[in-house]
């Protein structure tokens, strides 16, 4: 499913009409893009990439949802760059290597979205936190990254 650029710009709208101020880290090139799925050895789902291509990263109110910042190395776990923080939570924490950290769900929890092509689960965002070492322990919270980052949007219009 391609992410609708559309509906987001739609819900920015919104909440800019709101008085709602909305961040972003800007775009990002495609060769990043496939740099940072070869960094972490996954496959991105259409939708989040062209998430990347267009914002980068988001933040409104206190919903922030990772992606690629202007950096000069994406391995670093820096704020809100999905690369360095991913690799950080795999290799201290046991997320799961096809998992990509989106962002704090608050109370230890993160959002994870599965990059794993060959899985049942491949583009649906879970909650995840280092207590959780199996998928089958994980709860789901959207079948697609369009409906997660569309709940957490409209939520904050309400």
């Amino acid at each position: 499913m391609q992410f609708e650029k559309s509906m987001l710009e739609n819900i920015i709208y919104r909440l800019k009409k709101q008085e709602i101020k909305v961040y972003s880290s800007g775009p990002n090139s495609a060769e990043r893009i496939d740099n940072a799925s070869k960094i972490l050895e996954i496959q991105l789902p259409e939708s989040f990439k062209n998430y990347l291509l267009i914002y980068g990263s988001l933040s409104v109110k206190s919903f922030e949802l990772n992606g690629l910042i202007n950096v000069s190395n994406d391995s670093e776990p820096v704020h809100a760059n999905f690369v360095g923080l991913t690799k950080e939570s795999q290799d201290k924490y046991g997320l799961i290597k096809t998992y990509i950290q989106l962002g704090d769900a608050g109370l230890g929890d993160q959002w994870v979205l599965c990059c794993n092509s060959k899985s049942k689960n491949y583009g649906k965002v879970f909650y995840w936190n280092p207590g959780i070492s199996g998928e089958n322990d994980m709860e789901k919270c959207a079948d697609s990254f369009e409906e997660f980052i569309e709940k957490k949007l409209l939520k904050l219009i309400e």
